[in-house]
């Protein structure tokens, strides 16, 4: 039989067979006519090697498996094996996450609302941030902190504290956050009239009150979940950070608010008690 004979007959391709002959894992055939021609045997090993290959065993070890021999011994054929069927179950890990996503995709189209890898919860929160406020310097600013979520979701790195956060959030909360982010908006408007003394103090008191609404909003977890960046932002984050805000207001707002993180840790805020240099929940929000 000729090349193409051979691969419809074990599910595969000619390219796939000369690949075969080419790692050795395939014996060419003798051509006496000028064309090569296959046998019943390398119908049984093409059926093989696939069979082997299709169990999840490595390329560079298919050799000893289609040869049977394993290495010669049980013990190391059976370890490989293991090995393949570890890879089996991660490949399967992926494949249901993925399926997750595609589900959690077809989930926001029918419901109308835009592709987004945010949760519904956060979706909900910033639409209605957008109608509560006409200050499109503060729609802005809300449209670009959606912007920095969307790509921490992109990246599964998007802590569930947040979205947990955004479902506690009521009515007097949202007003209060919003008129939160319209003073750190318009701050930066009349930075440039204060002394560098009184721009800082703005802007802590700003972090303080920002922090002091988490708290009070029940948002210890959220909390939890920023304290990695104590000590300041990672530097491939603040410059994605600086490229969605560039105003250098924000990146000092940030400072603060990990400033203010540092006085207060989350064992702490839970207990009520001291942490590292603060006592009690309420010094996020103090002087």
């Amino acid at each position: 039989m000729r090349i193409s004979d051979l691969a419809e007959i074990t599910g595969t391709t000619p390219r796939t067979v000369r690949y075969y002959h080419q790692i050795g894992l395939l014996p060419v055939p003798p051509s006496p006519h000028g064309y090569r021609e296959y046998g019943f045997d390398h119908v049984a090993r093409m059926l093989r090697i696939r069979w082997v290959a299709e169990g999840g065993v490595p390329l560079d070890r298919l050799p000893d498996f289609i040869a049977g021999t394993g290495r010669g011994t049980p013990t190391s054929t059976a370890a490989d094996l293991e090995a393949a069927l570890d890879a089996v179950t991660a490949r399967i890990a992926e494949l249901t996450a993925q399926r997750e996503r595609v589900e959690r995709l077809l989930q926001i189209v029918r419901s109308g609302s835009a592709l987004t890898p945010l949760p519904v919860p956060l979706v909900r929160l910033y639409e209605e941030i957008e109608k509560r406020t006409k200050d499109e310097a503060v729609r802005r600013g809300v449209r670009g902190e959606r912007d920095l979520l969307e790509i921490a979701a992109y990246r599964g790195a998007l802590p569930d504290a947040v979205t947990a956060f955004a479902m506690k959030l009521d009515d007097a909360a949202i007003d209060e956050a919003i008129a939160l982010f319209a003073e750190l908006q318009h701050l930066g408007e009349r930075i440039a009239d204060l002394s560098a003394d009184d721009a800082a103090a703005a802007t802590d008191d700003l972090a303080a009150r920002t922090l002091g609404l988490v708290v009070r909003a029940g948002g210890l977890d959220l909390i939890e979940a920023l304290s990695p960046f104590e000590g300041g932002l990672p530097p491939a984050i603040g410059e994605l950070v600086g490229l969605v805000f560039p105003d250098p207001l924000y990146r000092h707002f940030i400072a603060a608010v990990a400033a203010r993180l540092g006085l207060l840790g989350p064992s702490a805020a839970r207990a009520g008690g001291p942490s590292r240099t603060a006592s009690t929940p309420a010094e996020v929000a103090g002087p």
